[in-house]
């Protein structure tokens, strides 16, 4: 016969064993999924970027010593492979990419010409201290395209701009020291995120409250924000969504005919953040939230309709803008979709704030 010590005992472990039976998963762990975000794409990505806007100078310098056919080819492919891989960390708008608008003097279109060459046939100082205080629209990736390429400019021969022509020396010295000024933004920018730097990826993933400057708030907003600029100034404005008039002329990279694949490069930035189902980035927590991955899948078909599409297109959009509006139209519709899906889906699970999109105004 059991004593009442005993039956205690008994009345106790059984509660015991059935609260443990009755707890739950453990909670989401935002630290780790931003953590999975920064370590895995962001940091990576700007490592990246790094060693290829180090190529580029070297090309750069290469061309300028020796202004030939091979070396501008080599120095314009050294942009293009820059171009992407920033492509995909554009949307990081935020953070080390806000201060003194790094991201701004980076990539700011469209280009203003009209200065570049003004500056061009000037007598004034022309170096890396010179270009710091000019116009974003003067300096930066875009400013280093129109330097490198010659459609959509007039010229008839870029490399007599950089052989014989009377400003030779000086367009030389605008090229090489726009370069070397995008080389030192973007180090500081990776800089500021990386761990012997700012860390700001660290306290990005520390940051798991509810606030608009928590890291599921930024980087939510960074890609909605990303899909919004693509349909409405990377695709929208050259095909006449403001305007109702086609201008090819207004596509990002009018220079060197490279628009496309900077959009497939900020579609996989979007991608790198969102994850796939078996990823831990927002789509695990999105599912989490949910209770479902019915959420994360409507926009992982969003993403792969839109890569798709873009994938099938072997024209320019500036060819495809004269010549087949209707593919641009889908591509248009598509983004623009991806952008709804992607604010909706997230702003009512994660029951966050939208802020203004940085590209507003341009």
């Amino acid at each position: 016969m059991k004593t009442n010590v005993e039956k205690l005992l008994i009345i106790v472990v059984a509660a015991v064993v059935g609260s443990i039976g009755c707890q739950g998963p453990a909670p989401f762990d935002r630290s780790a999924m931003l953590s999975d975000i920064a370590n895995n794409h962001v940091l990576p990505t700007l490592s990246q970027l790094e060693v290829n806007v180090q190529a580029l100078e070297g090309a750069t310098v290469a061309f300028i010593n020796q202004p030939n056919a091979a070396n501008l080819q080599q120095a314009q492919s050294n942009w293009k492979t820059t171009m992407e891989t920033w492509s995909q960390v554009e949307q990081l708008y935020f953070g080390p990419g806000q201060e003194k608008f790094l991201y701004i003097q980076l990539d700011n279109t469209p280009t203003a010409p009209f200065f570049i060459e003004r500056v061009i046939q000037d007598t004034t100082v022309i170096d890396s201290l010179s270009i710091q205080d000019r116009s974003s629209y003067t300096k930066g990736l875009g400013s280093i395209e129109y330097l490198l390429f010659e459609g959509n400019t007039g010229r008839t021969d870029l490399l007599q701009q950089y052989q014989t022509h009377t400003n030779a020396q000086r367009r030389k010295a605008y090229l090489l020291s726009t370069v070397q000024y995008t080389k030192g933004l973007i180090q500081t920018l990776y800089n500021g995120w990386r761990p012997a730097g700012g860390n700001f990826a660290q306290t990005l993933s520390e940051a798991i409250d509810d606030k608009m400057t928590s890291g599921l708030s930024r980087y939510t907003n960074a890609i909605i924000h990303m899909s919004q600029t693509m349909a409405r100034k990377k695709i929208g404005k050259p095909l006449g969504k403001e305007t109702k008039t086609i201008d090819p002329t207004l596509v990002e990279s009018p220079y060197g005919a490279h628009t496309y694949a900077i959009i497939r490069n900020n579609l996989k930035g979007i991608e790198a953040v969102f994850g796939r189902l078996e990823d831990n980035r927002l789509g695990a927590i999105l599912t989490d939230v949910t209770g479902s991955d019915a959420a994360t899948k409507r926009i992982l078909g969003e993403l792969d309709a839109l890569a798709q599409l873009l994938d099938q297109r072997t024209s320019t959009l500036q060819q495809d803008l004269i010549n087949d509006p209707a593919a641009v139209e889908a591509l248009y519709q598509a983004t623009k979709s991806l952008h709804e899906q992607l604010k909706n889906e997230l702003t009512m699970a994660f029951s966050i704030t939208i802020l203004a999109n940085p590209d507003d105004g341009d």
